[in-house]
């Protein structure tokens, strides 16, 4: 069944690092509740560092200029280690290792490599991108005007 994801009626909905990112909160979400049944302040600090991903991403692809979509990617990935470390400790809690819940940590790491080069590009480090349009690795282009 087709999702509205799949259409992209808005820009951020065309970019895989998004959709990566809405895959992720729903692993979080599915393991949020074993940790709030130890640690119920964990468990809200995970779910709010995995949907604070989704929505700097959203925001960056709202941007108009480049430094503020720059600005906004950065502030993803700050959310991402953000993550990264709320995943450990909620693995910790609730398994007493950092053993991330399945499909977790290749997620993270597909985020962190788009976001990676999304804030370089739109900050300056990298070939400029055409207006209008967000950049992911290997030069794919997903432009707003679709």
């Amino acid at each position: 069944m087709e999702n509205h994801l799949s259409r992209g009626a808005f820009g951020h909905e065309r970019l895989t690092v998004y959709r990566l990112a809405v895959e992720l909160y729903g692993i979080v979400l599915g393991f949020a509740p074993e940790v709030g049944a130890r640690n119920g302040a964990l468990a809200e600090q995970l779910r709010y560092a995995a949907a604070a991903i989704v929505l700097q991403v959203a925001e960056g692809a709202g941007e108009l200029s480049p430094r503020a979509k720059s600005r906004a990617y950065r502030q993803a990935l700050r959310s991402v280690s953000e993550c990264a470390a709320a995943l450990d400790l909620s693995a910790m809690v609730v398994r007493g290792t950092v053993e991330w819940p399945e499909g977790a940590r290749s997620t993270l790491h597909g985020i962190l490599g788009l976001l990676t080069r999304m804030a370089n590009d739109w900050g300056g480090n990298g070939p400029a991108p055409r207006r209008g349009d967000d950049v992911e690795p290997a030069g794919e282009r997903v432009s707003r005007s679709a």
